[in-house]
C-alpha cells in the first residue's frame, strides 16, 4: 500500500512525495509512541495498585 502511494506521489512532484513520506513516517513513529505510552500507563496502574495494597 505504501509503495503504491509513494509511486503516485512521485509522479506528482518532489514536494508531494516528500509530504507523503513525512506523513507516513509520522504515523509509524506515533504508533510506537502510543505503544510505549500504553506500557507506561499499565506500569503506573500496577504501581498504584501495589501501593494501595501495602497501605491496607
Amino acid at each position: 500500500m505504501f509503495n503504491q502511494l509513494i509511486k503516485i506521489a512521485a509522479s506528482q512532484g518532489i514536494w508531494t512525495l516528500l509530504s507523503i513520506v513525512l506523513i507516513i513516517y509520522i504515523i509509524q513513529v506515533q504508533k510506537v509512541r502510543d505503544a510505549n505510552q500504553q506500557k507506561r500507563e499499565e506500569n503506573y496502574i500496577n504501581l498504584i495498585k501495589d501501593l494501595v495494597e501495602k497501605e491496607k
